[in-house]
């Protein structure tokens, strides 16, 4: 049980430390290429240490890892401009919710079982990112920022899609330790190069908040995904409650950070949203 506390706090703080870059003036995306360097690193000492012998040749994944890497960046600025202008609670909301889509791709590719309590959570998760997205009073061209967790919640959910289509069609053994990180690596240079290219200048990436805050985001991004791993493996429940409670504790507990530490103003509409959001994801993964 423990792994996945850490796991649902290491994705947690994901989300709310996005949400203080702009306050100490962090540029999102030199944030995003320190957090992968160090999370690169991270997953290489593990393979190091777990003598995991790490070869390209024949592996079918490949691509696909590619892939899922560069979309990682993109999801992650996503996720910083969403926390940013939409607050903690919407982003947890938005990018939790994106489990219908893999979900849905499962039921259609390969043929899972489709129950009316499914339906039901599949029917909940649109109208309940709605209310959560919903702000009083916002300026005229603030208005777009409503887009915000519609762009991620499709985005995370294509992510996760490919990420569980790999998993179960090309990953046997070891090779997830060394696909995971792979992944990271495509997301470090996907992420330097877009640095490279967006700005003149890169002193501010070497400043020392900047590489505090990308190596705490680096970290958790990495432990989420690790005791998240372990959390499956180890725990005498079933996969899906294992999900349910993930993805459950992950809005929740960004709700309350929400409150608590940001002062965020959440309308009855939001509420209820949330509310929503929690029946849909307890619908989808205990029916």
């Amino acid at each position: 049980m423990h792994y996945l506390i850490i796991s649902i706090l290491s994705s947690s703080c994901i989300i709310l430390v996005f949400n203080r870059l702009e306050k100490y003036g962090i540029r999102t995306f030199h944030a995003i290429a320190v957090n992968y360097l160090f999370a690169t690193l991270l997953g290489w000492i593990l393979i190091r240490c777990k003598n995991i012998p790490v070869h390209f040749s024949g592996n079918e994944w490949l691509p696909l890892a590619a892939t899922i890497g560069i979309l990682f960046v993109v999801m992650f600025y996503v996720i910083g401009l969403t926390a940013r202008k939409s607050g903690v609670t919407v982003t947890a909301v938005a990018s939790r919710l994106s489990v219908i889509i893999p979900i849905c791709f499962s039921i259609v590719f390969y043929r899972e079982t489709l129950g009316l309590i499914k339906i039901a959570g599949i029917v909940l998760a649109l109208p309940s990112l709605v209310l959560t997205s919903v702000k009083n009073r916002l300026p005229h061209m603030e208005k777009l920022v409503i887009f915000l967790p519609f762009i991620l919640f499709l985005g995370t959910g294509l992510t996760d899609t490919l990420v569980k289509f790999t998993q179960q069609q090309h990953l046997t053994g070891n090779q997830p330790y060394v696909f995971s990180t792979l992944v990271f690596l495509t997301s470090l240079v996907t992420a330097s190069l877009s640095i490279a290219v967006r700005f003149r200048s890169n002193r501010a990436l070497f400043r020392t908040r900047t590489l505090v805050a990308g190596g705490l985001l680096g970290i958790f991004n990495f432990s989420s995904l690790f005791f998240f791993v372990q959390a499956l493996n180890h725990a005498p429940f079933d996969s899906s409650v294992i999900f349910g409670m993930n993805h459950l504790g992950i809005i929740l507990l960004t709700f309350l950070s929400g409150i608590l530490l940001f002062r965020e103003r959440i309308t009855r509409l939001n509420l209820s949203g949330l509310i929503l959001a929690c029946l849909s994801i307890t619908f989808l993964y205990y029916a």
